[in-house]
Order: structure tokens, then C-alpha cells, then sequence
């Protein structure tokens, strides 16, 4: 099995400084899955060495660009590498029309497509000891030590820079006339196009480290800053005069909300423009929810007509001068309708038999019969306006502006809700309310939030019976405000229910769950394990800004994310066998990395979980004898210990070695000794840490060992182990004493007598352990110091088949058995001796479930 990992739990960086600290031979194929890509780096004694043959490029035009091949030469080679599998690079050096010391000019971009590696999220799979024979022909070599140290530090840069900058637009200053080449070129051209940083990043190969060093280099020099408001509009100005319209809608949809009229102006700039400019063909762009909802007022009162647009792929609008068509896909609306002139008792669906499985068009038909017009355009009007404000809190949404046709274009999987304009009901009566809405929103604190009634709603409440109805709601229900709003909007009009909140929270009824009962709260939650219930209270403190005031959420955030992944199967991990690596290896890098996180050691039905916090190596004590010895030695149980912050050195139920006895602190290691002995052991670290360990109750101990004298002892011990086992060879093996005196010599030795009473010629070592009950390396050091002093030997291969012979001729299966194991692995390629081996394992079993019997009494 190969070492296979995510960055995630354990990042790039960390994986190559593993291979490089312990010298590995092999390869690591990493994958980017948002790129569905590959990229493979070989390790020569723990140093990357890249073939020329594999050689793989970002970009293969910067062998022309070097002037190392013709055109017509690259194209070729791209051809064939679908069907060879072979690098271009290594295509041309093939056919050599690329020579080896041409392709040394390559080196400096090769170590740059390197860096690129660790700039994003990926997956890879370690294959130690697996190298092609190309990679140990002529390529390029660098050391791994480097390499991460490089990339870490642009990394840091990167992060540095982005935390600098603001959350804003940022715009290139007039009469730029430096001109640039390259990817440097690209970032100057995007800028020049209005988008946003994470934009140009998505749209262009340039790397982020590039990316973010020119954009400090544009602002250092004063040729890039953020944007002056009064400038606004003739950078938008500029934009459509050169015929950009899409620059100048990705330009506005950019512009922070707060903006507003800014705003307003631009989008009056582009749709007169847009009146006389009609589009040709479909305009891409990003935007916020604030921003498209600005962006659909501003068309509408200005009465640019006809528009479409589609939304996330999702939402399609249609606007034209006799009224409005709106889809979501794979939505029918007419249940909504059904339901929402139900509550507001206008019909009864059932008593007018009204199926909800109607398409909108026939159901509207239907409720026109029932219903005055002004109750119908109302009831339309409410359920659109409920809709344009489910768009309102995105983050950001791709958003297609396709050309103007006459009617509404809906494929097949959108059924629309039409609200059409007539002389009782015009344009303006919708772009009023629309407007009421958008105010009414931006006012509304974010749906993430929790808001209560308050004392005063409890002192003295309101006399309006709807405003008490209405606060109802809110009465010690604790769910978010998009979770109320989606109840309360089934029982009032969206316009009615927001103003109806405005003026609760105006006239303080209503108020935000304050810092300390959602701290309260939050750590109720986490006690009793309810993580959704958890993270609500969190969001919502977060959004509020009590992390800012109250480092507990801080802490509470850190403890949420890792409980959530101990729980999840499917969260990012490290994996590997510690046949290939040994556990000694993967602790060390763990506690060099100050990780945090659980790993867990499984070997056939034996699991075993060691915790990392920061680097610090933890275990979880459950036994009750352990414990009461613990509580009867020196400290008080966790139950009466009180403290508030979980992370802090003297959490709940934890105590160091130093606190607790010398017997049972190294009964403790001794446990954790044996796992370095596991045969056909696995390992598995998540960056996840269990509730119980972040909050032990008062069946569990937490004990911190004292982490580099514990593997300094580990170390030792496997280094010791390998020399054991050079002399016991295999945990089969069965030992008997050269004579009676050497047996008599070592009864005196003061050796444990137990162990060397089961050294009889028919025990093996697993024998040995699991009837002393003592451990695998305490056994094994007995049997490698006398084996040493010449008292005792394993049996010969001679000796095992005679005396298991003996044992079959007795019909004595489970002691023939012993013999041929022991033989088996002294002679692992013997076909008759594993035969055997095999034979009489089966004959042992059935022997053990069907006992002779004894025979009848006379």
C-alpha cells in the first residue's frame, strides 16, 4: 500500500519535507482535481530528480519561445503524447531534435512549475521504492530541502500580500503606457478589463505568487490603487466607448454595495448604452446577489426592455414591456401559490379542488375565477419578490446576459411565473416595491443571524395583535433568521414581514442573542454532541463579531471543525502501511509539524488512537482501575476540576506524566510500545480531534507524555527490536533449552520463571506472550539475551519436521501445527512445507470445534 493523502489534512509542503527528511526513493503522483490533472515528481534518496524524458510543462510554447524547436516539431509531439503517454519534451529528445544540453535551459521554469504544486488544494498517492528506469538517467535534479523552503516562503508572501489588500476595486491609473510581457502582461491586460483578482486567477494561467507580487509591485509604484468614487463613472465611460460592455458590467458588479450611487449612475451609463448597443452575443459575469438585484432595479426603472438573464445556471429573468417571467429550474411554483393563498385564507385548495401539480399558467387561470385582479397581481408580485430575494444573500453567482429576444425563452426544465403589467397594475407599482424590498434588505441584518424577543417584549408588549402574532415567532425560538423568514413568509406578504421586523427591532422587541447566552448556549450544544445546533450559534456569533470581543468562539470554531471531521469518514487524511513506513517516521514528522489531529494504528481486529495537539503526543486513559488509581494518587477527577478554555494546558482531565505515578506512566508508553511491533499494522491521520478528547468526561483520563523523550525511547526500541529479531528471526519460532543445565543456569539468573517454564520445544514466542501475559518486546528481549548466553536455541528445521511428524502420528494437530508455522517461515518458498502448514491449520480447526468425546460409563 502507498502513501496516499490530502493536502488538506496534511499539506504539500509537509509530505515533501517526510520524503526528503528520511531519504526516500520513489515517486508522488499528485492530482488536482478542480484542473483534472496530474502532475508526477520522482525522489531519488529523498531528492527530486526529474528525467528529461518526463519532463511536463504549464506551457509548451516556451520551447518556442526559447527558440529550442520549430513550431511544426512542438505540434507533432503534442499530437503523440495522447497516445504515447510521453512528454513532448521527452518526445523530442526521442527524435533528437531536442539534445540534452538544450534542455538544460529549461531548468529555471521546471523549478518554477514546481512552486506551482503548493499553491492549491490536491490529492496524492506516494509509491515508495517505485521509480521508472528513466529516473535514473540524465535530468535535472534538485534538492527537496530547498524546494519546500522556496515554496513556503511564497506561500507566506502570498498570504502577507492578500491580507493587505481591500475588499474593493481596484483600478489601473490612466495613461499607463508601460507595457509588459509575459504573464505580467496578462494581469495589466485583465486589470485594464474591470475584473476582480480572484477573477483574473480564475480565468488565466498565471500563478498566484506572480499574480500577487505584481499587483504589490502596481501598488508600490502607484500605478494600481483602489477606486475613487468620483471617478467611477468615467472609468465605465471609458470602458463602453471602446465598445466593452461586458468590462464595464464585470466593473460595476465588483463595486463594493456601498457604492450605491455609484452605482445607480453606472448601470443608468450602460443601459442607455445597452438601448442603443443592443448585445450580439452572450455576456459572462460574476456577481453578488446585492449587486444583480441593483443591477435588475436600475434596468427596470429605466425600462430597458427586452433582457434576459440566467442565474447560477439555476434562475432565468426575463424582462419586457408587458410584464415580467421568472424560472428557477426544476421548480413548479404552483404548490407555493396554493399554499401561500391558503394561509392568507383567500381559498381553500381541497373545498375548490385545485391539484398542485398545475403548471403556474393553468393554475392562474383557475385562480382568476376565485380571486380579484388585484389579489392575483398581488399574490404574484409577493411570490417574485420572495424569489429575487432568495439571489440577495449570494456571495457570488455567474450570471449569463444573454441578447434581447421579444418573448420568454425557457427550455424545458424552467416552468415560469409570470407577472404581467396592465393599466390597473403598471411597471412602476413593482419597481416601487422593489425598491421598498432591496431597502428592506440591505437593512436586515444577515439570515445567519439568531434574534430573540426581548424583556421588553415580555413587559410590555405591543398593542398590535399582528406585531404580538408576529413576534411570536421569535419567542425562545433559536433557529437563524432564514429559517424563521422561511415560516413567517408562508403566513405574510415579504414586504409586510421585513417592515414588520424593522419596526420590532426599531422599537425593541426584537434583539440579537447576546454574547454571553450564545456562549452559553454554543457550549451546551457541544456537550451534548449536537454539532448542527452547534455551528448555527457559532455562524451566528461570527457574523455578529463576538469572535472579535470573546476569544472563546475562536476556540469553540477550532473545536467545531475538528469534532465535525473525527466524524466524518470521508474527511481529507493521511494513509499508509507501517510496513513502508515506519510509525517512528510518521510520529517524528507529526511532532516536527506541530500537527494537530488524531492518528489512528489498526492491525487485524486491533485499533489504537494517538491525539497531536500542536505537536504534543496524547492518550486517553477509559480504564476504571487506572483510573481510581490515578484519582487515589494525586489529583482531583475532572468533574472537579473547573476551567473555561479548552485548549489551554490545563484542560479538563488532563494531567502530564509528571503528575501521575512512575508504574503507570510507563504502563502507559508500554502500550504504545507494542503498537511498533504490530505486524501488517496500517495508519490513518486526520486533522480531526474526538469530543472526548476536547472535553473528557470523568470515565476518561487525558495524559500528555512528555513527546521527545517518548520517541527517543521508541527509536531505541525499534532499533533494538531489529536486532532481536535478527536472533529470533520470526514471532513463530519455537526455542528449547540446550540442556538441563543450561534450563537449571538460567532458573538462577533471576529471569522471569515464567517465560522460561513455556520455553519447553513446543511453545512458539505468540505462545509465550499470550499465556504470560506479558509484552511482545519483553518476551523477545528474554529469549535474545538467552539465546546469546548459550542456554537456549530455536529449533532446527531437522528437529521441526520430526517432531511435528511425532505430533501428527499422535493425531495432536494444534502442537504439528506449531511446528510447520515455524518451519513455513524459516522456508516461505517451500510449496509442500506451506501446503502442509495449511493442511494442518484446517485440521486444527476442526479438531477445536468438535472435541473427541469422552466415552460412555459402563
Amino acid at each position: 500500500m502507498a502513501l496516499t493523502g490530502h493536502s488538506q489534512a496534511y499539506a504539500l509542503t509537509d509530505i515533501f519535507q517526510f520524503i526528503h527528511a528520511n531519504k526516500y526513493n520513489g515517486t508522488l503522483q499528485i492530482e488536482f482535481p478542480h484542473e483534472n490533472s496530474t502532475f508526477f515528481v520522482y525522489f531519488r534518496k529523498g531528492d527530486i530528480v526529474l528525467p528529461f524524458e518526463k519532463i511536463k510543462l504549464r506551457d509548451n510554447r516556451l520551447l518556442l519561445n526559447l527558440d529550442l524547436v520549430e513550431e511544426e516539431d512542438l505540434l507533432h509531439a503534442q499530437y503523440f503524447e495522447k497516445k504515447t503517454a510521453i512528454s513532448p519534451v521527452g518526445l523530442l529528445l526521442y527524435c533528437s531534435i531536442l539534445s540534452p544540453k538544450s534542455v538544460q535551459q529549461l531548468k529555471p521554469c521546471i523549478e518554477e512549475n514546481l512552486y506551482l504544486l503548493f499553491e492549491e488544494e490536491c490529492q496524492y498517492i506516494f509509491h515508495k521504492n517505485q521509480l521508472p528506469p528513466s529516473a535514473h538517467k540524465e535530468g535535472f535534479q534538485f534538492s527537496s530541502g530547498s524546494i519546500v523552503m522556496e515554496a513556503s516562503r511564497r506561500l507566506d508572501h502570498i498570504q502577507k500580500i492578500q491580507q493587505g489588500l481591500e475588499n474593493t476595486v481596484y483600478v489601473l491609473q490612466p495613461h499607463l503606457t508601460e507595457k509588459w510581457e509575459g504573464k505580467k502582461g496578462k494581469i495589466l491586460q485583465y486589470l485594464q478589463n474591470s475584473l476582480s483578482f480572484d477573477q483574473i486567477l480564475t480565468q488565466t494561467d498565471v500563478d498566484k505568487y506572480t499574480f500577487y507580487t505584481t499587483i504589490q509591485q502596481l501598488l508600490d509604484e502607484k500605478k494600481l490603487s483602489p477606486i475613487d468614487p468620483s471617478k467611477g463613472l468615467s472609468k465605465v465611460q471609458e470602458l463602453l466607448d471602446r465598445k466593452d460592455i461586458l468590462s464595464a458590467l464585470v466593473f460595476v458588479q465588483n463595486l463594493p454595495t456601498t457604492f450605491s450611487e455609484l452605482y445607480s449612475q453606472a448601470i443608468l451609463l450602460i443601459s442607455e448604452y445597452l438601448k442603443t448597443h443592443p448585445l450580439k452575443n452572450n455576456a459572462h459575469f460574476f456577481s453578488s446577489g446585492q449587486n444583480l438585484l441593483a443591477f435588475l432595479h436600475q434596468t427596470l426603472k429605466s425600462q430597458l426592455c427586452p433582457l434576459t438573464l440566467q442565474i447560477k445556471q439555476e434562475y432565468r429573468l426575463h424582462l419586457h414591456p408587458k410584464g415580467i417571467a421568472f424560472a428557477k429550474k426544476n421548480t413548479n411554483f404552483s404548490p407555493r401559490l396554493l399554499k401561500k393563498c391558503s394561509s392568507q385564507k383567500k381559498i381553500d385548495p381541497q373545498q375548490n379542488k385545485i391539484s398542485p401539480n398545475l403548471p403556474p399558467t393553468e393554475l392562474l387561470k383557475t385562480l382568476t375565477q376565485l380571486l380579484s385582479e388585484e389579489e392575483k397581481q398581488q399574490l404574484l408580485e409577493t411570490s417574485l419578490l420572495e424569489i429575487l430575494a432568495e439571489i440577495y444573500p449570494l456571495d457570488e453567482a455567474e450570471v449569463e446576459l444573454l441578447p434581447p429576444s421579444p418573448s420568454p425563452n425557457f427550455p424545458p426544465e424552467f416552468s415560469p411565473l409570470s407577472l404581467s403589467y396592465s393599466p390597473q397594475y403598471p411597471p412602476e407599482n413593482f419597481v416601487k416595491n422593489l425598491t421598498e424590498l432591496l431597502e428592506l434588505l440591505h437593512k436586515l441584518p444577515p439570515q445567519v443571524e439568531i434574534y430573540l424577543t426581548t424583556s421588553k417584549f415580555r413587559s410590555s408588549p405591543p398593542t398590535s395583535e399582528k406585531m404580538r402574532q408576529f413576534l411570536s415567532h421569535f419567542h425562545r425560538n433559536y433557529k437563524n433568521l432564514n429559517s424563521l423568514f422561511s415560516e413567517i413568509l408562508q403566513q405574510y406578504p415579504i414586504l409586510e414581514a421585513y417592515r414588520l421586523f424593522q419596526t420590532a427591532y426599531k422599537e425593541g422587541y426584537l434583539g440579537p442573542l447576546s454574547v454571553d447566552d450564545t456562549r452559553r448556549f454554543l457550549q451546551t450544544r457541544l456537550a451534548e454532541g449536537k454539532l448542527e445546533e452547534a455551528k448555527r450559534f457559532l455562524t451566528s456569533a461570527q457574523s455578529m463579531g463576538y469572535h472579535q470581543v470573546d476569544e472563546f468562539y475562536t476556540k469553540a470554531a477550532e473545536e467545531l471543525e475538528l469534532i465535525s471531521a473525527y466524524l466524518d469518514e470521508s474527511a481529507p487524511s493521511l494513509e499508509g502501511e507501517l510496513a513502508s513506513f515506519s510509525l517512528a517516521e510518521i510520529l517524528q514528522t507529526l511532532v516536527s509539524g506541530q500537527h494537530t489531529g488524531t492518528l489512528t494504528i489498526r492491525s487485524k481486529n486491533r485499533t489504537k488512537d494517538l491525539y497531536f495537539y500542536q505537536g504534543e503526543v496524547y492518550v486517553l486513559r477509559q480504564e476504571v482501575q487506572a483510573k481510581q488509581e490515578v484519582q487515589s494518587l494525586f489529583l482531583e477527577t475532572q468533574a472537579r476540576i473547573a476551567v473555561q478554555d479548552i485548549f489551554e494546558m490545563d484542560m479538563q482531565g488532563m494531567m502530564t506524566e509528571d503528575q501521575i505515578s512512575e508504574e503507570l506512566a510507563n504502563e502507559v508508553k508500554e502500550e504504545i510500545y507494542e503498537i511498533f511491533l504490530w505486524e501488517e499494522a496500517t495508519f490513518r491521520f486526520k486533522k480531526a480531534l474526538p469530543e472526548m478528547f476536547l472535553n473528557p468526561t470523568e470515565e476518561y483520563t487525558k495524559l500528555r507524555l512528555k513527546t521527545d523523550e517518548f520517541l527517543m525511547e521508541a527509536i531505541s526500541r525499534i532499533d533494538m527490536w531489529t536486532e532481536i529479531m535478527e536472533v529470533v528471526r520470526t514471532e513463530k519460532a519455537i526455542f528449547a533449552f540446550l540442556s538441563p543445565q543450561t534450563k537449571q543456569q538460567a532458573l538462577t539468573s533471576g529471569i522471569d520463571p515464567q517465560v522460561l517454564y513455556l520455553i519447553d520445544g513446543t511453545h512458539n514466542m505468540d505462545d509465550i506472550i499470550r499465556i504470560s501475559r506479558k509484552r511482545k518486546f519483553e518476551v523477545g528481549g528474554i529469549l535474545f539475551d538467552l539465546c546469546q548466553m548459550g542456554y537456549i536455541a530455536p529449533l532446527t528445521q531437522d528437529q521441526l519436521v520430526k517432531l511435528g511428524n511425532e505430533a501428527i502420528e499422535r493425531k495432536d494437530y494444534e502442537r504439528a501445527h506449531n511446528y510447520y508455522l515455524h518451519l513455513s517461515k524459516l522456508l516461505p518458498e517451500n510449496k509442500k512445507v506451506l501446503e502442509m502448514e495449511q493442511l494442518l491449520a484446517k485440521k486444527k480447526k476442526s479438531t477445536q470445534r468438535f472435541p473427541p468425546q469422552k466415552p460412555a460409563s459402563p
